[in-house]
């Protein structure tokens, strides 16, 4: 159904700008929803699809990605609806499927990042959540494979793998920038979701350890000595390799000013 649905809905030309989300947007944000329903709802074991050469599922998660990528980056979030379907099934695929993730095309895994990195500071706390959350799955799933990759007996890396590491290394500006966002959400402003959005801080860090000591020491540098003081103890403690431990002490955090980085 959502192949097919799907399919008919990319067959649509060009609409008028008023008429878009009724015509073309509110299908595609019913096909996220029933997708992200499926994924989540426990009806059925996913792994033996492939086993008994069924492709239902390989084609509805192209056809989400055909469906994905005929949506202007911006609508995403000009649309509440369609934000919310879009970044809650994100966060079911980050979860339980980074292996499809991570076997996408370069400009497909750029747009999905891309999409979580405005996604971070929407309005829409739903939305905000579940991107930290997509975020969360990800960085983890980079860290799990560059460490696996380091390791000298360790199995050897699946191509897809080793593709989504090696599109990261060549592209580290996008994990830097939602670092240095998600850090200064949680500092300076008055995050109603603090725990959610500390979740993915620790993985960030890991990731791009000489970075955050750039910006680490940029932070307490442009700020008044009080103001300084406060902030340097819990970026001292930002190495910590508990995630619970480190999640909770970002709550302690002082709120000043932002830093724009």
């Amino acid at each position: 159904m959502i192949t097919t649905y799907g399919n008919r809905i990319l067959t649509i030309g060009e609409v008028p700008k008023d008429q878009v989300y009724a015509l073309k947007l509110k299908g595609i944000s019913t096909c996220f929803s029933m997708l992200k329903a499926v994924l989540s709802g426990n009806y059925v074991n996913f792994g033996v699809f492939r086993l008994y050469g069924d492709d239902a599922l390989d084609n509805s998660l192209q056809t989400f990605i055909k469906l994905l990528l005929s949506i202007p980056q911006s609508d995403l979030l000009d649309y509440p609806k369609l934000s919310q379907s879009y970044y809650s099934l994100l966060e079911v695929l980050t979860q339980d499927h980074m292996s499809f993730i991570a076997s996408l095309e370069p400009h497909v895994i750029m747009y999905i990042l891309s999409s979580i990195s405005e996604g971070l500071t929407a309005l829409d706390t739903m939305v905000c959540t579940g991107c930290c959350s997509s975020l969360d799955h990800i960085v983890t799933y980079l860290f799990k494979q560059l460490s696996r990759s380091t390791k000298k007996r360790a199995a050897p890396v699946p191509q897809e793998s080793d593709r989504f590491l090696h599109i990261m290394q060549q592209h580290p500006e996008m994990i830097q920038q939602m670092l240095s966002t998600v850090l200064n959400i949680i500092i300076f402003e008055d995050c109603r979701n603090q725990w959610s959005m500390s979740r993915p801080l620790l993985g960030l860090i890991l990731l791009n350890e000489k970075y955050f000591a750039d910006l680490r020491n940029s932070i307490v540098n442009s700020q008044p000595p009080r103001e300084a003081a406060g902030h340097a103890p819990m970026l001292r403690e930002s190495h910590g390799r508990h995630r619970a431990q480190f999640t909770q002490k970002q709550q302690n955090c002082v709120h000043t000013e932002p830093l724009r980085v």
